[in-house]
């Protein structure tokens, strides 16, 4: 019996690897009864994993949770956790992460340094990295490098030289990681590790759709369907969708916000030029300028040639709004400098340019009725530190005058939605260390101030320990100087 759980543990592990579902789903019925409560578990882990490659993800995650509730075991308690995790990333579920993965390191913290705990390590920096966690995920590499050395396990390197990819990706260098994807995809294909190679080619088919190599991407990810198909790795399907998602010539609708919180450049830029160039079109000159300007400093390189291209082609569609036709050709023309320089198909400039251009009289009858207010759309909130503005509910408050109040202010837009300790903020408005004696009623004086420069708009100051917190709408735009 004992040879016979050692042996079908080890065909199971193979045939996942190679996406072989059938073998697997056979020796996991055939292998006798779990003799001891290690084997009951890793038989547990392969029938979640064989039901997720299915695209049976709910009955997996079902598997997980039952079992995590009924095991006082703290180390199976936290591989459900962690698996719960790996499956939700892999899912593109990225608001349900953070709980799991977290839960899963800490039940996990004192598990041995054996290859399945180094995994953890790594599929953490991939998490971690999706979560916009860099300094984290950098750490957990470089952990888990250290394991891996250790136990000069070649599948392991595989699995942590494709999740530092998909980290590359994550941080912006799109090209970086466009190579490295490729280069482990052609080590696991020879190696036989399917799963490998086929998440390393749905990274690809992500990065050149961000990168606007449209044609090249679509190719790939066609193929990778049918491999999907053909193997019926259902699961798996879901990563080629969200892949898909980054094709601006082919999604149905572009975003009509922006998250104020996301720090991953790559999905920030797209972001902000996708919904700049939606309000353009719509004439919300107001937000269109303001997202402009807010991503120039994330738009550099020919990584983000894709996004520069989309805001000139904002620009040109306010000029043409503007009846600026000089201005609407000149930004068109750096339209198609900025593609070209990174790359991008060439086709992609004037697809989207016949897309959002219409002729002149109908982008003036979609523009909003000027009432004279200067906020442009109703819930914009425009905190302007080039002019020292704020503008929003129908007027602008001028902030030249109210030093303090603005620097306050300049503090906690910087991070909205996080609470900004009293030290920073005394920081920022006196550039002093903080004395309580001598600044908490000050404090307190300009937070009142700079309340009553925000009253009537979307976006108010709240006491958070240990500071003060910037709550904003979704329509909130800081430009920075």
């Amino acid at each position: 019996a004992g040879l016979r759980e050692g042996v079908g543990a080890v065909l199971v592990r193979a045939a996942l690897f190679a996406l072989e579902l059938d073998a697997c789903e056979r020796t996991l019925e055939a292998m006798p009864a779990p003799g001891g409560a290690e084997v009951f578990f890793q038989q547990l882990l392969a029938w979640a994993s064989l039901r997720y490659f299915q695209g049976r993800i709910d009955e997996a995650l079902e598997l997980l949770d039952g079992a995590a509730a009924a095991s006082d075991d703290r180390r199976a308690r936290g591989w459900c956790a962690y698996s719960r995790a790996l499956m939700l990333w892999l899912d593109g579920r990225d608001s349900e992460l953070a709980e799991p993965v977290e839960r899963g390191i800490v039940l996990l913290e004192d598990a041995r340094a054996d290859s399945r705990g180094a995994l953890v390590t790594a599929m953490s920096a991939g998490i971690f990295s999706r979560l916009g966690r860099f300094a984290e995920a950098e750490s957990a590499l470089t952990e888990a490098w250290a394991r891996m050395e250790e136990l000069g396990a070649p599948r392991l390197a595989l699995e942590l030289d494709c999740i530092a990819a998909w980290v590359l990706a994550e941080r912006g260098h799109r090209r970086d990681a466009l190579v490295a994807l490729r280069k482990v995809e052609a080590r696991a294909e020879r190696g036989g590790y399917l799963f490998i190679a086929l998440l390393c080619r749905a990274g690809a088919g992500r990065v050149l759709l961000e990168l606007g190599r449209c044609a090249e991407a679509r190719a790939l990810l066609e193929v990778l369907e049918g491999d999907i198909r053909r193997l019926r790795v259902l699961g798996m399907s879901r990563a080629v969708a969200s892949a898909r998602r980054m094709d601006v010539l082919t999604v149905e609708s572009w975003p009509t916000r922006v998250e104020p919180r996301e720090v991953r450049p790559g999905v920030a830029a797209r972001q902000r030029a996708l919904v700049a160039l939606e309000a353009a079109r719509r004439g919300d000159e107001v937000l269109a300028l303001g997202l402009l300007v807010s991503m120039e400093s994330l738009v550099e390189g020919t990584d983000f040639a894709l996004e520069r291209a989309l805001g000139h082609l904002a620009r040109a569609c306010l000029h043409r709004l503007h009846g600026r036709e000089v201005e609407a050709r000149d930004a068109l023309a750096s339209a198609s400098r900025s593609a070209a320089e990174g790359g991008v198909d060439p086709e992609v400039v004037p697809t989207l340019a016949s897309h959002v251009f219409t002729d002149r009289a109908a982008l003036r009858a979609s523009a909003p009725v000027d009432d004279g207010g200067p906020s442009g759309a109703a819930g914009v909130v425009v905190l302007d530190a080039r002019r020292h503005e704020l503008r929003g509910a129908g007027r602008t408050v001028s902030l030249a005058r109210r030093v303090l109040p603005r620097r306050l202010l300049y503090a906690l837009a910087s991070q909205p939605g996080r609470a900004v300790s009293k030290e920073d903020c005394v920081r920022a408005m006196w550039d002093a260390d903080y004395d309580p004696r001598l600044h908490d009623n000050a404090l307190r004086v300009h937070v009142s101030h700079a309340r009553g420069l925000l009253e009537g708009m979307e976006a108010r100051i709240v006491f958070e320990p240990p500071g003060y917190r910037l709550e904003t709408a979704e329509g909130f735009v800081f430009v920075t100087v």
